[in-house]
């Protein structure tokens, strides 16, 4: 049984890498454009977490050729159980009309995020990933 717990701490670990090799690698190599929020809402998610999400689709322009993406970041996303939280909590506290910096990736235009740093919130992956990984120690 233990090994299952290893192999959830070694997942969530890997997940926690991800983000931080994305924040202070990956990201230094995409090109800025501006872009503009087509579309905004909060709303309840779907999937089994069924929190309250932002939900977004904006445009942007690289080489006179229009792109559409809803991904805001690559952090780890927690979905709140009442929307007032998304509200407090969104960084780049966003709306419909609103023009913003649209990150993408050269190699592929089709990949863009609009918040390009690093949440340290992103520490709870780290957090559970010791946790679940001791817990797998201690169980006989």
């Amino acid at each position: 049984m233990n090994i299952f717990f290893y192999i959830i701490s070694i997942l969530i670990l890997f997940r926690f890498l991800y983000v931080v090799h994305f924040y202070y690698r990956v990201i230094k190599k995409w090109k800025l454009t501006k872009g503009e929020i087509q579309s905004y809402k909060i709303d309840v998610g779907s999937g089994s977490d069924a929190g309250w999400e932002e939900q977004i689709i904006y445009e942007y322009t690289v080489n006179i050729i229009k792109f559409t993406s809803n991904k805001i970041t690559n952090n780890f996303v927690y979905n709140p159980p009442y929307e007032s939280w998304v509200r407090y909590y969104s960084k780049l506290k966003l709306r419909e009309g609103q023009i913003v910096d649209v990150f993408y990736n050269p190699k592929n235009v089709r990949k863009s995020i609009i918040d390009n740093t690093f949440d340290y919130r992103n520490f709870i992956l780290l957090f559970f990933a010791v946790l679940i990984f001791v817990i797998a120690t201690q169980i006989d």
